[in-house]
């Protein structure tokens, strides 16, 4: 009995498991690499999401179409913002627009000057060119 080939057979087999883990690695590093360079992109166009973490990055992009579910990232983006209030829709449900920002200290403050601003704002605006 040859006894070259079980030990060629045993030699293919571990080539063969050699190539699928080195296939599968593969498959983790680009799993890996791919959303850091996502993340990349999206932190050079918006600088401030470098002070986010990736998980909470993620979380921001994939809710991003519904503002209200990103709300407690933004102290992560902007320094002292609390909360945001949004228009309402006529079933009373918010909308995608920003009404005011409230801080985490001098609320009062903070609102007085939103409100002020805004009207200020609103009166600006031509009719014509006004939201509807």
């Amino acid at each position: 009995m040859d006894m070259r080939k079980p030990q060629l057979h045993l030699l293919l087999s571990t080539h063969a498991s050699c190539v699928a883990i080195h296939a599968h690695v593969c498959a983790c590093v680009c799993v890996c690499v791919c959303p850091q360079d996502y993340l990349e992109t999206k932190r050079i166009a918006f600088p401030r999401f470098y002070f986010v973490a990736p998980a909470d990055l993620l979380d921001i992009l994939s809710k991003g179409s519904n503002p209200q579910l990103i709300l407690r990232h933004l102290p992560k983006c902007f320094d002292n913002t609390h909360n945001l209030s949004f228009k309402k829709d006529e079933r009373g449900e918010p909308t995608k627009i920003a009404l005011g920002m409230y801080s985490g200290t001098h609320t009062s403050q903070a609102k007085h000057l939103i409100r002020r601003t805004h009207a200020a704002c609103v009166s600006a605006v031509p009719p014509s060119h006004a939201l509807s």
